[in-house]
């Protein structure tokens, strides 16, 4: 009996913190972090812009040949979003 307790409670364990990321610091198993809207810079930080409202920002890994590249969306990549570029 004892076992049929600590199963789900190790499994919540391990699968929880997986559906988390500690927000805007970037780190955590998610690729996206939040960008307040305030000025930031943008990729290899040459770059600022001043968001009217917050975005989701993801670092793009399809371009190695390209320094940085960030890609910013508000409802998902398939939805909207825009790309800054530097570093060409």
């Amino acid at each position: 009996m004892k076992a049929q307790k600590i199963i789900p409670l190790l499994m919540a364990a391990v699968v929880l913190p997986a559906c988390t990321s500690s927000g805007d610091d970037g780190y955590g198993l998610s690729d996206y972090s939040l960008v307040r809207a305030n000025r930031v810079q943008v990729g290899d930080g040459s770059m600022t812009v001043a968001p009217p409202r917050p975005w989701n920002r993801h670092h793009a890994i399809m371009f190695e040949d390209i320094r940085d590249v960030e890609d910013w969306t508000l409802n998902g990549p398939i939805l909207d979003g825009m790309s800054f570029v530097t570093g060409l």
